[in-house]
């Protein structure tokens, strides 16, 4: 057993494994892909997916120690349902759509604006 410390809880994706991991004093770039022992789903019917493309994309994450800057960027994957006709894309659970954002960090932000102005949260958390 290693004594030294590891990252991946923080990190722990469903179906998803780290491949690497880049630190310096203020940036932090946490690299994973898709575990090839899961499957793609259809969320409408359920069937096993066809692959159509990959695609790299970035999501901020809360700041890591000294690091303020934190970037996951994942494999997005877009899947084609023969059986109801569906494209749908995967990506990490925990990882908004939209938002190119975790919802831990959303949260996050939520929180701070209840207590300050909205214009002051950069000061607190460098990523916008």
């Amino acid at each position: 057993m290693s004594s030294s410390p590891s990252l991946q809880p923080l990190y722990s994706f469903d179906g998803w494994v780290i491949k690497n991991i880049k630190l310096s004093s203020d940036v932090a770039v946490i690299k994973i892909r898709h575990d090839k022992r899961h499957f793609s789903h259809c969320p409408f019917c359920g069937q096993k997916m066809g692959e159509n493309r990959r695609l790299w994309q970035v999501a901020k994450n809360l700041p890591l120690g000294t690091a303020h800057l934190v970037e996951i960027i994942y494999e997005a994957i877009q899947g084609y349902c023969i059986n109801c006709k569906h494209y749908s894309t995967l990506i990490p659970p925990g990882i908004d759509h939209h938002s190119r954002a975790t919802t831990r960090l959303m949260h996050y932000v939520c929180r701070l604006c209840r207590f300050m102005p909205a214009d002051k949260v950069p000061e607190f958390l460098p990523l916008f």
